[in-house]
């Protein structure tokens, strides 16, 4: 369409104008006018022309449409309209319009199918499915199994299926079916194996999710193709891998080592035994379908017996960190019951990428080994070449960075203590933590005179009659956790709230309960160094304005910030607290709350100190509140869920475990941290907390407040599930959007505690919860074209609007993000 204007004048149809200036001005234009013309002749009707005759002997005459020209112009007759040119370039996108007004609402849908969603992200692996093995049977040497998929609708599966025997003189499992392995980075060694059954012939069945397999292989491996013959026990993959020469050579001493391996596992699984202990796993092979892993012990004529507790840890164990996924990003996220782990990592199977060709210098990753070790962050520790130096265990038992020394956050057995196999003091399990060869080596603090025998349980047993520590007691695990029980046997009440409003002086009665309700009486306790403060806010979120800055310049704790302000007279089993005059922000209407929460021993009773919960009470400004106010602020996360992982919440001396209001009422949206800190910003509970946990899941590069990049910040953080699996930590479906901005107040922005002050340096909520992820901390020029982007459609991320102004936003992120 642009080519046909160009000949406007030239072509019959137009007219052209040109303006006489000199001769040679005049020719050249009229020359071109005529070059335009056999150009689009060319172009546009160069095979139609020339069957009509139109050819190039014609242009002459169309001279005289150029020669004639005098300045003026010439008309002549209208032309039959050319053929449409070929469209041109697209030109460059033009300024984007400012957006319009959101529209309301629509009507809502039906309810979709479940699904693997968390919220705005897709998490990598799909929840499991439950599947079970309903019978096994064994004929001779074959093992046939069927097994049911709960929910399956297809007709055919791929599966991997693994085999292992008990030993109980070993106390261990053994798998029935072992190959070698090697690496180029080490040694060739013995690996357990399993089977994977693919296509249309690996299974049979279908009907209602269940299926029936022998136990095959479908290639030449272990005896293929076909069923495996296990009536002579333990089967290799090939011929020949059951002798020492096939990992050794020559070498004399290293071929003795590798033979006294083999000879343990030819003698420990020789034979089916009738009334042995077997196990039998079938994991799913296409987890994008079903994943699934199921599992049977069943005795060597195919009855099915009762799950082995023996293992010390079951699914729940690694969940509770993990997520109920199970994400661990191995084997191809197949595998997530623990039952399967033990059946290949056992004491007869080794790592070929950590192991050397010498006499003892095989790497074991049994179970027992191999987790101990890695949950450690062992400096330099490796599991198949993957590094995990850098794991740090999430108890908080002990304290923060202690690591794994609360042995029954994994070992979550039923039975006390003194009857717990964790408790069972083994050189083999202490030296998978305290590392060495020795135990002078793994223990270099024992006395001189310590005996060097390595039978452990001959001294260190789990009896209460024993004066030589048992692991519970050199670990100190019942006794902290006692300690932690006890803070909840001591439960802060708060009772009546009066006078909490704006220019007058409030006062709290409070007092200190037993699980009953029962309250203590201040004659038989002592209570000390308790915080009490009234804070407040807009909607159902909090800021505390109006509260002065700390000396350091942080603020966002509640009324008053100094504790000597607070007059509490105990009387019988009360405590009354008077506080000093509110501040004007405390207006009458306002949502507010109090806190109570140890700064010091807090309770002494029977001459023990013990700190009990936080406690806090919702409560509307200039209203009265009498017998119970406790409620709870808006539902976001759960401290189960937060323990579930860190087993305790205790932080700045005091103890949040019943409730995370008892962390927001500091941790709030006005407020800040110090002044001189590395960067000045939020330390709003939802943003630190998505802040630090997106760094240990690789979501984010840097993180830290009041340290400076080269100080590494929170980077030794290490996300144990995946922080896109929001209900690992949220409750019911908070984390969804869009954000009620009267529920979820935006937080202050880096660096504007100054606009902050002077009423404004406030983002909005939706994007500040997006930004706390998605920020990389260390890049200004990535980190600002992201405000910017999540600027366009109502958010504001520069700083420039108040509390009570974002009030009345809206941001509609999820106009494109829905």
């Amino acid at each position: 369409m642009r080519r046909t204007s160009r000949l406007a004048g030239a072509a019959p149809q137009g007219r052209r104008e040109l303006t006489r200036g000199s001769d040679d001005d005049y020719i050249a234009a009229s020359l071109e006018s005529l070059w335009g013309v056999h150009r689009w002749i060319h172009e546009h009707h160069r095979g139609p022309a020339r069957s009509r005759g139109f050819g190039m002997n014609r242009l002459l005459p169309l001279a005289s449409l150029a020669l004639p020209l005098t300045g003026g112009c010439i008309e002549g007759p209208e032309g039959e309209p050319g053929e449409p040119g070929e469209p041109g370039e697209p030109g460059d996108p033009g300024e984007p319009g400012e957006p319009g007004e959101p529209g309301e609402p629509g009507e809502p849908g039906e309810p979709g199918e479940p699904g693997v969603d968390a919220g705005p992200h897709d998490l990598a692996v799909p929840s499991f499915t439950p599947a079970t093995i309903d019978s096994v049977d064994v004929d001779g040497g074959e093992v046939e199994v069927t097994f049911t998929i709960d929910g399956y609708d297809r007709d055919d599966v791929d599966v991997e299926i693994t085999l292992a025997r008990w030993v109980p003189e070993e106390d261990t499992w053994l798998n029935m079916l072992m190959r070698p392995r090697a690496r180029d980075t080490g040694a060739e060694v013995i690996r357990a194996g399993n089977l994977r059954l693919q296509g249309d012939d690996a299974v049979t069945g279908g009907e209602d999710g269940t299926f029936t397999t022998k136990i095959k292989s479908p290639t030449a491996d272990y005896g293929g193709p076909g069923p495996v013959d296990f009536s002579g026990g333990v089967v290799w993959r090939r011929d020949g891998e059951d002798s020492a020469a096939h990992y050794c050579g020559d070498d004399a001493d290293y071929c003795e080592f590798v033979q006294s391996i083999l000879d343990r596992i030819a003698d420990l699984g020789s034979g089916w035994d009738p009334d042995g202990t077997y196990r039998v796993g079938v994991t799913s092979r296409d987890i994008g379908i079903a994943r699934f892993n199921a599992i049977a012990d069943f005795a060597g004529d195919g009855t099915l017996l009762p799950s082995r507790t023996a293992d010390h840890m079951t699914e729940s164990s690694c969940s509770s960190c993990h997520g109920e996924r199970i994400e661990l990003g191995v084997h191809g996220n197949q595998r997530h019951d623990p039952a399967v782990c033990v059946s290949c990592h056992n004491e007869f199977t080794f790592d070929a990428a950590s192991s050397a060709a010498e006499p003892d210098g095989w790497a074991a990753i049994d179970a027992q080994s191999m987790i101990h070790r890695l949950h450690m962050g062992i400096d330099g520790y490796s599991v198949d070449g993957r590094d995990y130096s850098d794991v740090r265990f999430p108890d908080w038992t002990f304290g923060r960075g202690v690591g794994p020394k609360n042995c029954v956050s994994c070992h979550q057995e039923d039975a006390p203590a003194d009857e717990a196999a964790w408790n069972v003091v083994t050189f083999e399990a202490c030296t998978t933590c305290h590392i060495g060869d020795t135990l002078e080596e793994a223990m270099p603090h024992l006395p001189d005179d310590h005996p060097s025998n390595p039978d452990c349980g001959q001294c260190h047993t789990p009896s209460s009659d024993s004066f030589i520590p048992s692991a519970d007691e050199i670990h100190g695990v019942s006794e902290r956790l006692g300690a932690l029980a006890r803070a909840d046997d001591y439960q802060v009440h708060i009772a009546e709230v009066s006078g909490a409003v704006a220019g007058q002086e409030p006062e709290v009665v409070w007092q200190v309960v037993d699980s009953a309700g029962t309250a203590y009486d201040f004659s038989e306790i002592t209570a000390e160094d308790f915080h009490v403060g009234i804070g407040w806010g807009h909607g159902d979120d909090w800021i505390n304005d109006g509260v002065p800055s700390r000396a350091t310049g942080a603020r966002g704790d509640p009324w008053p910030l100094d504790t000597a302000d607070v007059d509490t007279v105990f009387s019988g089993d009360q405590a009354i607290t008077t506080l000093p005059a509110l501040p004007p922000e405390a207006a009458a209407g306002r949502n507010g709350y109090v806190a109570i929460y140890p700064d010091g021993p807090g309770i002494v009773h029977d001459e023990v100190e013990t700190r009990p919960n936080t406690a806090v009470a919702t409560i509307t400004l200039g209203a009265d509140v009498a017998q119970d106010p406790e409620n709870d602020r808006r539902p976001i996360v759960s401290a189960e869920n937060c323990q579930s992982c860190h087993t305790t919440i205790e932080r700045h001396g005091t103890v949040a475990g019943d409730d995370i209001a008892g962390c927001v009422v500091c941790h709030n949206a006005g407020s800040l941290s110090r002044d001189d800190s590395a960067m000045q910003g939020s330390v709003d509970f939802m943003y630190l907390l998505h802040a630090v946990h997106s760094l240990g899941d690789g979501k984010r590069e840097f993180f830290e407040r009041r340290r400076g990049f080269d100080e590494g910040g929170y980077g030794y953080v290490t996300h144990a599930n995946s922080s896109l699996d929001c209900q690992s930590c949220h409750v019911g479906d908070s984390y969804r959007t869009p954000i009620d901005p009267a529920h979820r107040l935006g937080i202050i922005a880096d660096d504007a505690k100054a606009a902050f002050e002077a009423g404004t340096g406030v983002n909005s909520p939706q994007a500040s919860t997006c930004y706390s992820c998605h920020e990389t901390g260390i890049d200004s020029e990535i980190d600002s074209s992201l405000k910017a982007h999540m600027s366009v459609l109502g958010g504001h991320m520069f700083g420039e609007e108040s509390h009570e102004s974002l009030l009345e936003r809206h941001e509609a992120c999820e106009f494109c993000h829905d």
